[in-house]
């Protein structure tokens, strides 16, 4: 891996279906819709499982996650 790379964990098929039903939830209750979102909600249960930050340039995707796991906005960074 070149220097300064960032290694990352592979999202799982399935991470914790318990975990990813629980931060859905977390999602409904900011007012929000979970449906469309099922690829960010599985990247956020693989991060929360393995007690990950969750690295991010779209930080809005996961809003109402960060009782579950801590989202870090990237987006002003080049």
């Amino acid at each position: 891996m070149p220097a300064g790379a960032a290694s990352g964990v592979q999202v799982e098929p399935v991470a914790d279906p318990a975990g990813t039903q629980l931060l859905a939830s977390l999602v409904r209750r900011r007012g929000r819709n979970p449906r469309p979102r099922p690829m960010d909600l599985q990247i956020a249960a693989t991060a929360a499982r393995h007690g990950l930050a969750l690295l991010t340039r779209n930080a809005s995707d996961f809003t109402g996650l960060e009782p579950a796991l801590a989202v870090v906005d990237l987006s002003g960074r080049p």
